[in-house]
């Protein structure tokens, strides 16, 4: 396909896929390609690839073959606010943490790496009667010194008003950092403002990890309602996602939001 004015240009304007050698002795030719899912696309890795996936902190050590390493990061998802004891009370979700991608040469790794995987945010509650609790922020996710993600927000606590009252948002996670080739950085998503109107109180829902569909995070914590009840907010799922608010419609009891999720780290080698 040529370059046509006034068109987006696509790589197969450039790159003529029929002409590579569909199985090469080596990595000659290969271009890194993320596919709509935000994956790396299976075609470009050989066979022989080295891939560690990190759930909870530790120790990378350096394969011994290998040229490259695609490093995936993903920080904790904040936990929701906690609803008050007092009657009429909702909490916004907490955000989901960030995700950064970067490729790395593999001579410029260390022989061993520390990895460092961000906690989610504990679940929050409400301590008194007319106090609410904001939610607990994400912990930061690392690959040495090399690839950071920070951790979301957690969510904010209303309450304590027969009328109507706004839990603002949390905002999602910023501001890491990555080394040589950055392929992909986005933000976690935000949570949604909770609400209390009436009898029935409306939570919030966490946000999700990695901010888009494609980034591979985990799900917010859904939004919950609570009429007369009490309704705890729901965990975010794994890596990233926040947790959902906590509602309260009574008084005499508190309500605990959802805890986020803890962040990941991948690496792969090729």
């Amino acid at each position: 396909m040529g370059i046509v004015v006034g068109q987006p240009i696509v790589a197969s304007d450039f790159i003529d896929e029929s002409e590579k050698d569909p199985t090469p002795a080596n990595d000659e030719g290969r271009v890194p390609k993320l596919e709509s899912t935000g994956k790396l696309s299976k075609e470009f890795l050989p066979p022989t690839a080295d891939i560690q996936i990190f759930t909870a902190s530790g120790t990378w050590t350096k394969p011994s073959t290998g040229t490259m390493a695609l490093i995936k990061v993903w920080g904790g998802g904040g936990s929701g606010g906690a609803a008050s004891w007092a009657n009429r009370s909702a909490a916004s979700g907490g955000a989901g943490g960030e995700y950064r991608v970067s490729l790395i040469p593999l001579y410029k790794l260390a022989a061993t790496e520390t990895v460092t995987v961000g906690l989610g945010g504990p679940a929050a509650s409400s301590m008194s009667l007319n106090n609410t609790a904001n939610g607990n922020v994400g912990g930061a996710s690392s690959f040495g010194s090399h690839v950071t993600a920070n951790g979301g927000n957690g969510g904010l606590g209303a309450g304590n008003s027969s009328g109507t009252v706004t839990a603002n948002a949390a905002a999602g996670g910023v501001g890491g950092s990555n080394a040589n080739i950055a392929f992909e950085n986005v933000n976690g998503v935000s949570s949604s403002s909770a609400s209390t109107s009436g009898t029935t109180p409306q939570a919030s829902s966490g946000g999700d990890g990695g901010g888009v569909p494609g980034a591979e995070g985990g799900d917010g914590g859904a939004g919950v309602t609570a009429a007369g009840t009490l309704a705890t907010g729901v965990a975010g799922s794994t890596p990233g996602g926040g947790g959902g608010g906590a509602a309260a419609g009574f008084v005499g009891a508190q309500a605990i939001s959802g805890a986020g999720a803890n962040g990941r780290v991948e690496i792969i080698v090729f």
